[in-house]
């Protein structure tokens, strides 16, 4: 029975991806939308209710399947399960349009479950693998152009992650002679070449993770993925990247100044850049994509602060925690937002949007009294761990981000108050398949409203209780109005230059659509190269061709030939004898 505990929340999803196609086939579609809602349950009650002894040996499956659940990713288990509890309600119409959609979906959550309880290597980039592939289903879902260029994009850089990660990988194993997550990550403090390993496995996960400059699939394939599967992709499995690191980076193990370094200016690159890209979009699934990727670029300056000390490890990897946790449901919540936006018209259906994702956003930006509040604290718990100066200095870099994704929130509720075809049609969710969206939009900004305060704290004892006190409420609040501020001056500016010369855009994907336009120019350039070689090839051989015509090397190489034969003993005996020579002069030397 307990093995049955840890075991369903992974062979549950994989059982119903098999009976989506058995259901289909016998003519009762009608129960893959339910059954698909079902895949979550096992991993929620596991998060919520499991044991916490160890998990029983599993010998017998795949290749010694080792499974576990430690406070940190109890927390990561329950926020994945949540975010797709939520999704798989709002996704009913998806999953009941196309059996291969539903048996996708099915299969990424049970890869994204299996990565979160992985205790080996192999379960790791096998689950790893599993969630990344099928999720390319979920993103090319209606086999349009636009769908179909984002799902290039995404399994080429899935691939490159996958190769740098599976290299990692198995260098990581043969230094700690163990396929185990714990002893691995030990390993690698004392390894030989330490630095190449750890540079390959962050790489590696830094893909899925979305890290500037290795972020070119997420603005396009989020946006792409209809709106519960770009919840999931968001709330859920963008956090692989953070789930890889804490699973078999050396922190806590080792001091690193060079990791700390690159991490920190990584991810405050990438929060800065993802504000900056996102706010100049004109679509609110893009501004969010790339307000994932800002959040992200946060998480990982977490996981910098980790490498500074051993002894800060420990809170900033309960800090990276909690803030994935409170990402999860918020941004999830922000994405299922926009489907109903698209549902649900008229004034009143607009205003109860707006409502729910002025919510959601002002938890993600860290206003006081809400779950960001409390995840804020717990990142500053953790850059406070680290002492001068690099407190100081951090401190006042997440505050300017805040102030970034304050920016971002408010050109989302912009894009939203828009009107849309639902407030022509002055639509209301009346149809099933929309309550349902409505329904887990709900579920998210309860969860939205409640688990970062609760959760935390009493699954982590590094993790301290919320505390509301005058100077962080004060902490609390200036990034959001000063975020609100700069929004309103944005906004007169834009509209002055957007009568005179049109507003600037940054189109989605920003890298990517740079290189698709200097794709023919290097093609060209290519070309070019190419032919001019061709050219020198053609002309070094007319060269040699006039050569061998004129002189006749073969005939002069032929008599020679036979002079060597002729003088074959001479030949070696004057070898013998400059050896001898040279033996005595050295000897008299």
């Amino acid at each position: 029975m307990n093995a049955l505990l840890w075991v369903a929340p992974i062979a549950w999803p994989l059982l119903v991806a098999g009976l989506v196609v058995l259901l289909w086939r016998g003519g009762a579609p009608r129960l893959v939308p339910w059954l698909v809602a079902s895949g979550p349950l096992p991993a929620l009650l596991l998060a919520a209710l499991g044991p916490r002894e160890p998990a029983p040996a599993l010998p017998w499956l795949l290749l010694d399947l080792r499974l576990e659940l430690e406070e940190t990713s109890r927390i990561l288990l329950l926020a994945a399960a949540l975010v797709w509890s939520a999704a798989g309600i709002a996704a009913r119409r998806l999953t009941a349009e196309r059996w291969s959609t539903a048996c996708l979906w099915s299969l990424t959550l049970a890869g994204n479950v299996g990565l979160i309880l992985a205790a080996d290597l192999i379960s790791l980039y096998t689950f790893y693998a599993i969630m990344t592939f099928a999720a390319y289903g979920l993103v090319v879902h209606d086999r349009t152009e636009v769908t179909r260029r984002a799902g290039r994009v995404y399994v080429t850089m899935a691939v490159l992650g996958e190769a740098l990660l599976i290299s990692g990988l198995v260098l990581a194993a043969g230094a700690a002679g163990s396929t185990d997550n714990a002893l691995v990550a030990t390993a690698l403090a004392d390894a030989d070449r330490r630095e190449l390993i750890v540079g390959l496995l962050t790489a590696g996960f830094a893909v899925k993770a979305g890290i500037v400059p290795l972020h070119l699939w997420l603005p396009l394939a989020h946006p792409a993925a209809p709106v519960p599967a770009s919840a999931a992709l968001s709330g859920a499995m963008i956090k692989a990247g953070l789930v890889g690191w804490l699973a078999v980076l050396p922190l806590g193990a080792v001091s690193s100044t060079g990791w700390a370094l690159t991490l920190i200016t990584a991810g405050l690159v990438t929060a800065y850049a993802g504000a900056l890209v996102g706010v100049l979009q004109d679509r609110a699934k893009v501004v969010l994509a790339y307000s994932s990727i800002s959040q992200m670029g946060l998480i990982t300056v977490l996981v910098g602060v980790a490498f500074v000390a051993p002894t800060a490890a420990p809170v900033a990897v309960a800090g990276a925690v909690t803030y994935a946790l409170h990402h999860g449901v918020a941004k999830g919540a922000l994405f299922l937002g926009v489907g109903v936006r698209s549902a649900w018209g008229g004034e009143r259906g607009r205003r109860l949007v707006l409502a729910g994702a002025a919510f959601a956003g002002l938890s993600l930006a860290g206003a006081p009294l809400t779950s960001g509040f409390v995840a804020k604290a717990a990142m500053k718990e953790a850059v406070a761990a680290i002492g001068a100066p690099w407190a100081t200095r951090l401190t006042t870099a997440l505050a300017v981000a805040a102030i970034g994704t304050t920016l971002l929130i408010v050109r989302v509720l912009v894009l939203l108050a828009r009107p849309n075809e639902a407030d022509r049609r002055r639509a209301r969710p009346s149809e099933a398949e929309d309550r349902w969206l409505v329904a887990g939009w709900t579920l998210l900004l309860l969860a939205t409203a409640v688990t970062t305060w609760f959760v935390p704290a009493r699954w982590s004892t590094e993790v301290p209780p919320p505390a509301v006190y005058a100077s962080a409420l004060v902490d609390g609040t200036w990034p959001v109005l000063v975020g609100a501020a700069l929004a309103w001056a944005a906004a007169l500016l834009w509209r002055r230059r957007a009568m005179e010369a049109g507003a600037p855009w940054i189109p989605a994907g920003d890298l990517v659509v740079l290189a698709e336009a200097a794709a023919p120019t290097a093609r060209r350039m290519a070309a070019r190269v190419v032919a001019a070689a061709t050219a020198a090839g053609d002309l070094l051989g007319a060269l040699v061709g006039r050569f061998e015509a004129r002189v006749r090397p073969g005939e002069g190489f032929a008599r020679m030939d036979v002079a060597l034969r002729r003088w074959q003993v001479a030949g070696g005996l004057f070898v013998l004898v400059g050896a001898a020579l040279a033996l005595a002069l050295g000897g008299v030397g």
